[in-house]
């Protein structure tokens, strides 16, 4: 049985170093099976863990400071970029033929399959506020999107603007990557204009115990701690893109995202101007 349980003890070790990507491992067993066994285990292990931590107590939040500035890439306060200029605060994750900035702002443009113009932020954010005035791509199957994400697959989608569906756009949220229900997305309807003919501003404030998406400054949703699918819990970067539904050759992401995109109608462009990021990690 002690022999059953050794194994059975390597085993479970093995298992989590692998999901923890342990940097290094060490057991010796000194076994001696003279009248019996008798067992010495010595295990020394070194983990190195990239997760978010699930906070449910101010106090746990206020422990998870030190871990987040020292494993994450933070912005120090706030950053406000027009995007007419260039940027600092973004960097060109796709598509650098299709990524352009004018007095106009940011310009995301498709004219053909896979081209998926997207930016990333070179920092995190946990906890925060973030805004930026967007004029969404027409077009079936094009979907302008602002979103964040962490590591860990936490994700908060402040605006994803179909160009089949002018008229409004949906806000949504998933944690940890688990998308096995689609039971999350609000649609939220637009004033006047339609999403392609006028810049809206789309923002969302994330914060420990809610989140708080706004259209043009007016809050249109809330999610409240304690929901049944749980909240964001690791840092999250900026993320812009406009990608086509029929890239994901997902017959669902197609139907949601407004059927196949006729290239010949084009180019499809997003733009993207004033982007407004507070950190509240340190507030």
């Amino acid at each position: 049985m002690r022999l059953n349980f050794v194994i059975s003890l390597l085993y479970i070790i093995g298992f989590l170093s692998a999901e923890a990507n342990a940097d290094k491992i060490n057991v010796n067993c000194d076994m001696n099976t003279d009248n019996g066994i008798g067992i010495d285990v010595d295990i020394d292990v070194d983990i190195d863990v990239d997760i978010g931590v699930d906070i449910d107590s101010n106090e746990g939040s206020s422990i998870s400071k030190e871990y987040y500035h020292e494993n994450y890439n933070l912005i120090n306060d706030s950053v406000f970029e027009s995007l007419t200029n260039g940027t600092e605060f973004l960097s060109i994750k796709y598509s650098h033929d299709g990524i352009n900035f004018s007095s106009k702002g940011l310009q995301m443009t498709i004219k053909k399959p896979f081209d998926n113009p997207s930016l990333v932020s070179t920092e995190y954010i946990m906890y925060g506020k973030v805004e930026a005035e967007i004029k969404g791509s027409h077009g079936s199957g094009l979907v302008s999107s602002l979103y964040l994400q962490s590591k860990d697959l936490d994700e908060i989608d402040i605006a994803e603007i179909l160009g089949s569906d002018p008229y409004r756009y949906q806000t949504n949220f998933f944690i940890k990557g688990n998308t096995t229900t689609y039971d999350r997305g609000d649609f939220h309807n637009l004033p006047i204009h339609l999403s392609h003919d006028q810049f809206y501003k789309y923002g969302c404030e994330w914060t420990f115990e809610k989140i708080v998406w706004f259209l043009n400054d007016v809050p249109v949703r809330e999610l409240i701690r304690g929901n049944k699918h749980g909240m964001p819990t690791s840092p999250m970067r900026v993320i812009f893109s406009l990608w086509a539904g029929e890239d994901t050759q997902n017959k669902d992401t197609i139907a949601w995202s407004g059927g196949l995109t006729d290239y010949s109608r084009g180019p499809f462009t997003m733009t993207v101007r004033n982007l407004r990021v507070e950190n509240y990690i340190d507030e």
